[in-house]
């Protein structure tokens, strides 16, 4: 809901709560945490924290790749929005120097 309406930090505090508690009772390939992975990565890219969304999307790839049953289709779109967060912070990165 927050991240819907833009309320980017409100939804990050949720979020990070969320993926503690997932965390702590998931296995690390689970894919309830790949999914709040993903999340986390469009809240960080709606305040510009490109490389810690680099971080999150990459964790999300690693436990759908590594998946029993690997969703290939989504296994692509993470990749696809991965290199779109490399590209991008590539570009803050020049930017910036």
């Amino acid at each position: 809901m927050y991240r819907l309406t833009g309320n980017y930090l409100v939804a990050q505090q949720y979020y990070d709560k969320t993926l503690k508690l997932e965390e702590e009772v998931l296995p690390p390939n689970h894919s309830l945490l790949a999914m709040n992975y993903y999340n986390v990565a469009t809240i960080l890219e709606g305040l510009y924290q490109y490389e810690e969304a680099v971080t999150r999307i990459s964790q999300e790839v690693t436990i759908i790749s590594h998946s029993i049953e690997p969703n290939y289709s989504q296994a692509e779109k993470c990749q696809e929005y991965l290199n779109e967060l490399l590209a991008i912070s590539s570009d803050e990165n020049c930017i910036g120097k």
